[in-house]
């Protein structure tokens, strides 16, 4: 883990404390220019040492359901469900739909680079609903 301006670091456990792991891995990722990987990796290593020092102040259940959080919304990238990524970050950290679009396209963007193979495009209706409206018009002029 980098070292933190006491600041930054002061937020970061205001994040955990309140259950919104994902929002501090993004001040992490915000504050030291990491990747997504490693800031999750050193929020992790902080909330075990906090966990160690201080075992009743955190809660282990809420590692557990932040991760499953976090998987979803990269599985949802990784499949070019946008949408469903934007929707799970803003429900998981409580922020704003622009600022939880720009996280994801950050995030996209940043994925896109390190494993271009592995992230889809984001899906657009476009082709299919224009046949679809082509096809409803010919059959409705029959």
């Amino acid at each position: 883990m980098q070292e933190l301006p006491e600041q930054v670091l002061d937020r970061i456990i205001k994040a955990v404390e309140a259950n919104r792991k994902i929002f501090a891995v993004k001040i992490y990722k915000d504050a030291t220019g990491e990747s997504l990987t490693a800031s999750k990796k050193a929020i992790e290593e902080l909330l075990a040492a906090l966990r160690h020092d201080d075992p009743g102040r955190f809660s282990p259940q809420f590692k557990a359901d932040e991760s499953v959080v976090m998987d979803e919304i990269l599985e949802s990238i990784n499949k070019g469900n946008h949408i469903d990524a934007v929707k799970q970050y803003k429900d998981s950290t409580g922020c704003s739909l622009p600022e939880a679009r720009e996280f994801i396209e950050s995030l996209t963007q940043q994925l896109r680079s390190e494993n271009p193979e592995e992230v889809r495009a984001t899906k657009k209706p476009g082709c299919a609903l224009t046949l679809l409206f082509v096809l409803a018009s010919v059959v409705f002029w029959l």
